[in-house]
């Protein structure tokens, strides 16, 4: 792939070491997906800022492993939510509301 991110972009965004991670495997799998959609949404040559915003994708979809159905920890305020949209994610992927324009 032309563009692309790797899995210790994604670690250091989210501040984390690739070594004392028991999902690491799991990053891989997140890593190789993410190069694909956005290399499917994108083509082999990302926009500036899209590299960005694969890697916060991964990072969420890393952060959502253990909170399938959103709820990500509970305590005496109640439940704890993993948003389902960012709108900043999506402006760095340019997509959903934020795809530009197309002629044709």
């Amino acid at each position: 792939m032309a563009d692309s991110i790797t899995a210790t972009e994604v670690y250091r965004h989210v501040k984390k070491d690739a070594a004392s991670d028991p999902d690491a495997d799991h990053m891989d799998l997140i890593v190789t997906a993410v190069n694909g959609m956005v290399t499917e949404w994108h083509g082999e040559s990302w926009p500036a800022g899209v590299k960005l915003g694969a890697v916060m994708l991964a990072a969420r979809l890393h952060r959502r492993r253990n909170s399938v159905n959103g709820v990500e920890s509970f305590s005496d305020m109640g439940a704890s939510y993993v948003s389902r949209y960012d709108t900043d994610l999506d402006r760095q992927l340019r997509i959903n509301n934020w795809t530009p324009p197309r002629v044709g």
